[in-house]
């Protein structure tokens, strides 16, 4: 009689993302990213009562998204507190958003 074993592979299930992996998807470093958080114009996910007192951060993919964005449109020229207005409502409706005659944030769906 011999013995079986039985092996299981384990996949990594955690759909937030670290502070590291927000700031490589969106461009941005990890000051920006924090400062962002602090100001609670990001917001990560397991944040509890008193949010940034050694207590690691994570995100969802929504919030990296919005980090995302936001590093974008900053870089074109809107300020930090418009780029998260635009990037929250792109968000938020999860259609274009028209600026002006002719300048419109697309939402490319499938594209994280």
């Amino acid at each position: 009689m011999t013995a079986s074993v039985t092996r299981i592979h384990v996949e990594n299930t955690d759909p937030l993302m670290s502070s590291a992996e927000v700031c490589e998807y969106a461009g941005i470093s990890y000051r920006q990213l924090d400062y962002w958080a602090r100001a609670e114009w990001i917001h990560a996910a397991n944040t509890g009562p008193r949010p940034g007192t050694g207590a690691s951060r994570r995100f969802d993919l929504a919030e990296a998204r919005v980090a995302r964005q936001c590093a974008l449109l900053i870089s074109v020229g809107f300020t930090t507190i418009r780029a998260i207005e635009l990037a929250r409502k792109v968000a938020r409706t999860g259609r274009d958003v028209w600026l002006a005659d002719g300048l419109v944030i697309v939402r490319k769906d499938g594209r994280p």
